[in-house]
C-alpha cells in the first residue's frame, strides 16, 4: 500500500517562475486585491482611480481619449464617468445631445479625492504589496515598468 499523497502547501510553479507575464499578472493580482476600500476610496474601483488620475494630469481630456488609454469601448467610458459624477468627482462640460462627447473635468471634490487617493494607493502598495522590496528595488521596479511600457 502507499501512502496517500499530501498537497504541497504552494503548488510549484516550475517554468512559470520565467515568465515575466504570469509574474506581472499575479502582481496586479495583489495590487488589486489589496486596493484601499476604507472611507473616501470606498466604492471606487482600480479602474476609477485611473480615471481621476488621467484627469488630473490631462484636463480637457476627450471621452474618446480616454476610451483609448483604457482601452476600452468609449459607451464603457460614459458609464465610468457616469458613476464618479454621482460621487461628485468629475462634472461634464456642457453636452446635451451626446454624452460621450462632453470633456469631463475633476471638481474641486475630484481635485482633493486624487491627492488622498493617491497617498492611500501608495501606502498600500508600500506597505502590503511590495513590503518585502527596498526602497531601491522598488525604485528599480517602477523604471524597469516605466521602460517596458513606454509607448514604441
Amino acid at each position: 500500500m502507499t501512502a496517500p499523497r499530501t498537497e504541497p502547501e504552494q503548488p510549484a510553479l516550475g517554468r512559470l517562475n520565467d515568465v515575466i507575464g504570469y509574474q506581472l499578472r499575479v502582481a496586479q493580482m495583489r495590487v488589486y486585491g489589496e486596493f484601499p476600500a476604507a472611507g473616501e476610496m470606498e466604492g471606487i474601483t482600480p479602474t476609477l482611480f485611473t480615471i481621476v488620475l488621467l484627469l488630473e494630469a490631462n484636463p480637457g481630456l476627450k471621452q474618446s481619449a480616454l476610451a483609448a488609454m483604457l482601452q476600452v469601448d468609449p459607451s464603457t467610458v460614459v458609464r465610468l464617468i457616469d458613476r464618479l459624477e454621482l460621487r461628485g468627482l468629475v462634472q461634464r462640460s456642457a453636452s446635451p445631445r451626446d454624452r460621450r462627447v462632453a470633456a469631463p473635468t475633476l471638481t474641486a471634490r475630484g481635485l482633493a479625492f486624487a491627492s488622498a487617493a493617491v497617498e492611500a494607493v501608495q501606502r498600500s502598495e508600500t506597505d502590503v504589496v511590495f513590503a518585502r522590496l527596498s526602497d531601491q528595488e522598488r525604485s528599480t521596479l517602477f523604471a524597469l515598468l516605466r521602460k517596458a511600457n513606454a509607448a514604441t
